[in-house]
This record gives C-alpha cells, structure tokens and sequence, in this order.
C-alpha cells in the first residue's frame, strides 16, 4: 500500500492538531525542503545531459559533412612535382 505524501499544509495540520511537536514539524519541512530541491537539481542534471547529447548529435553531424566534403576535394586534387 502506497503511503500518502506530506505535503507542507499536512505537516502544518498535524502540527495545529497536536499531532506532531514543532521541532518534528521543522524536521519534516526540512526534508521536505531537501528532497524537492533534489527533484530540481535531477531535472536540472537531466536538462544538461540532454542538451550534451544533442550538442554532440549536431557535432557528428558536422564531423561527417566535413569528412564526406574533404574526402571528395582531396580525391579530386592532383600533386605536381
């Protein structure tokens, strides 16, 4: 059985109803606090690979123009002596 999320409204009832002290609230904010600025920081690492990959993509391509490109001028280039 799947546990339900705390959200910062559910710790700040709990904490109203007696339910959990104000330290413990304060500890699971923090938490909270830390576990989405993990989800953030993963979005924003997720981000930064995909834009790596599709900078890399686009140097590949580039890579084998130039490679086909060059490949055919030095083909057609005859050396005199």
């Amino acid at each position: 059985m799947a546990r339900p999320r705390l959200t910062i409204e559910h710790i700040q009832t709990m904490a109203e109803e007696g339910k959990i002290s104000d330290e413990e609230a304060q500890l699971l904010v923090d938490q909270y606090r830390l576990s989405m600025n993990a989800v953030l920081l993963t979005v924003e690492g997720l981000g930064a690979i995909a834009t790596q990959k599709a900078i890399n993509a686009a140097l590949d391509v580039l890579k084998t123009s130039l490679g086909a490109a060059l490949g055919t001028a030095i083909k057609g280039i005859k050396f005199t002596i």
